[in-house]
């Protein structure tokens, strides 16, 4: 049995409970194949280093002063030595957003998604991520703060693996305020108030609107804005927000669920696309990596390019032929079913899992 401990901090995200929830939710699974698991709250517990691998959740130390920060960086190098290996988990949005100091600190590094081409990492990308340094370049979009990724070494870059996405959450109607009521209330245990949802529409229901886009266009960073706001001046929709109620049940009506990218390439609406039973479209994410891979061109996703020249191509395809293409909505629900509510879901993470730690 393989003695593997947890790290982590108050529950306060989708993308937390993400990490967690199938840890809690597959834990019989897990311990089939030989991994039992035991969470920590705090690094100084006296039991924290009795295990074979340590698991550093990302948020913990995701607010600590840079004081406090350099002195738990100091303390887990100093200790290190007691596990076979210690693992960072990046739990954040974006394939090039790389948590440099604690890269050099851990054994190996799992993310959420990775770039597909790694030689990427050794670039200085602007915005920390691969599209807003395409937008830098391409239209000299800034941001108001300049930033750039480090510059990785390739020894660095082969810890990096990639691990499990944000799928592993309630992405229903009622899921978002059970994950407002596990933020609130924080703790570990509340997790067991989640399930995963098999409430879906099927993609061959009548739909009687083309399209669905509701998305925020204003971010902190503007190469993040001008990727959404280059895609609303191409296409002649309405933006305003809706309620929860209503803006569920436009996707269920839509024939096509457009997701760009935000912070990170993988939206919650392309999770809440897959569900509503729409053709999901997005920006390609051919540079990506990640697991389970939803985003299979022409199969379960369709995409359109960064610039979205070919936007309204694609759309006068679809409405041309939509029959044909209602497949790849069926294609990608049974897919993202498949690896969250289906019956196969738990034996699925965990020899995904078990793939991981032989890996390393």
């Amino acid at each position: 049995m393989k003695k593997i401990h947890i790290l982590t901090s108050r529950i306060d995200s989708p993308n937390g409970i993400s990490f967690l929830f199938p840890l809690i939710k597959f834990e019989k699974d897990l311990h089939d194949l030989g991994f039992n698991f035991c969470f920590f709250l705090n690094h100084d517990d006296k039991n924290l280093f009795y295990c074979d691998y340590l698991i550093i959740d990302c948020r913990y130390a995701y607010y600590f002063s840079d004081d406090r920060k350099k002195r738990f960086l100091e303390f887990m190098q100093k200790n290190k030595k007691n596990v076979k290996k210690l693992i960072f988990y990046d739990n954040s949005d974006s394939s090039g957003t790389i948590f440099n100091e604690f890269l050099n600190l851990c054994d190996v590094y799992f993310k959420n998604q990775m770039l597909k081409e790694t030689n990427k990492y050794t670039e200085p990308l602007y915005g920390g991520r691969i599209y807003t340094d395409y937008y830098n370049k391409k239209y000299n979009v800034k941001d108001k703060d300049d930033f750039f990724s480090q510059k990785l070494k390739k020894k660095d870059i082969l810890k990096i693996k990639t691990a499990w996405n944000s799928c592993f959450n309630d992405w229903s109607f009622i899921g978002g305020y059970k994950q407002k009521l596990i933020c609130k209330l924080g703790f570990i245990k509340s997790l067991k108030l989640l399930n995963f949802s098999n409430f879906n529409n099927k993609p061959n229901m009548d739909r009687i609107k083309k399209v669905s886009l509701r998305i925020r266009l204003n971010y902190s960073r503007n190469t993040i804005s001008y990727h959404r706001k280059i895609l609303s001046q191409k296409i002649n929709i309405d933006l305003k927000k809706l309620s929860r109620y209503e803006y569920f049940k436009e996707m269920e009506r839509s024939k096509v669920i457009i997701s760009p990218f935000g912070f990170g390439e993988i939206s919650l609406r392309d999770y809440e696309g897959f569900l509503a039973g729409g053709i999901l479209l997005k920006p390609s994410v051919k540079h990506m990596i990640t697991w389970p891979n939803f985003y299979k061109e022409n199969k379960t996703v369709m995409y359109t390019d960064w610039d979205f020249k070919n936007l309204s191509s694609i759309l006068d395809l679809i409405a041309d032929n939509y029959e044909k293409y209602i497949q790849i909505a069926q294609n990608g629900q049974n897919n993202f079913l498949k690896y969250t509510y289906n019956w196969s879901a738990g034996n699925l993470f965990a020899k995904r899992f078990q793939f991981l730690f032989k890996s390393i």
